[in-house]
């Protein structure tokens, strides 16, 4: 007897109540055939058993089995809303909550080309090492798709407001910091000048170091910005608290690096200084 075999039972009666629901929501409604219904409970068992083999089921009692798979695929009136909503939306470019990782883009984009989603998925990360362009890419399909979900709504809510005001804080905190850095750069020029007499010669590698401070700015800022989308939206797995520690790395690497740049054209002014006043 196989893993998942030894509780074919549990996921039995489960399949069962999942049924049994869908059946009372499908009185009166037309337009869906028992045969599609059918075989998407086919492959929810499926999914289940090699869920269940995955995750050493046998080891489990009967209870915690059941628990194990609410915890996973919902409680069996969730599941039944799952199946009505992909049923709805088998003919669009649907988010797919059943196959959510973070908020079912790729599984949907999967399911409407007839692909393994983790191949979108590893589409997506290739894309987000390049300088966060997947996680923006990620985003607007998000939201493209969002709108295209019929009942979407009873699976994923979004705050706009929240997403709003946490991402337009932290441009306005990226936009005070780089601010900050080139008034205390044009002080330290200007205290430059009235110490030394003169302005000094040869400035080019001033201009790089603000250039330098301007890259930071875009690369840094975007990133943080993205990241802050990203811990407002309804993720699943925890990965808002991810996405928040990400931006707050961020957001402290860019005023380390600033720091650093700002060091560095001190340094370089106070040595220009004293061989003018020494020499």
């Amino acid at each position: 007897m196989s893993t998942t075999k030894s509780h074919s039972r549990i996921v039995d009666d489960y399949i069962g109540e999942v049924k049994n629901l869908l059946q009372k929501k499908l009185e009166g409604r037309q337009g869906f055939d028992l045969q599609d219904i059918s075989n998407e409970l086919v492959k929810k068992r499926e999914e289940i058993y090699e869920f269940l083999t995955k995750e050493k089921g046998i080891q489990l009692g009967d209870s915690e089995v059941r628990k194990l798979l609410e915890v996973r695929f919902g409680t069996a009136e969730k599941m039944s809303e799952c199946i009505l909503y992909e049923l709805d939306n088998s003919d669009r470019l649907a988010l797919s909550p059943s196959q959510s990782v973070w908020l079912g883009v790729c599984g949907g984009i999967g399911k409407k080309l007839k692909v393994n989603p983790l191949w979108v998925r590893v589409f997506f990360v290739q894309l987000g090492l390049l300088l966060g362009i997947g996680l923006l890419l990620y985003f607007f399909l998000f939201l493209i798709m969002y709108k295209n979900s019929q009942g979407i709504q009873k699976f994923i809510r979004i705050s706009w407001p929240a997403i709003i005001m946490r991402s337009v804080i932290t441009l306005i905190i990226t936009a005070l910091i780089y601010v900050g850095f080139h008034s205390i750069v044009e002080g330290i020029y200007y205290i430059y000048v009235i110490y030394v007499g003169s302005h000094p010669k040869d400035m080019a590698w001033l201009q790089e170091a603000k250039n330098f401070a301007k890259i930071l700015t875009f690369i840094l800022g975007f990133n943080s910005v993205v990241f802050s989308l990203y811990t407002s939206l309804p993720l699943s797995n925890g990965w808002n608290e991810t996405f928040q520690n990400l931006r707050n790395a961020v957001v402290a690497l860019f005023v380390f690096s600033i720091f650093v740049d700002l060091v560095y054209i001190l340094s370089k002014m106070i040595i220009i200084a004293f061989n003018v006043l020494v020499f």
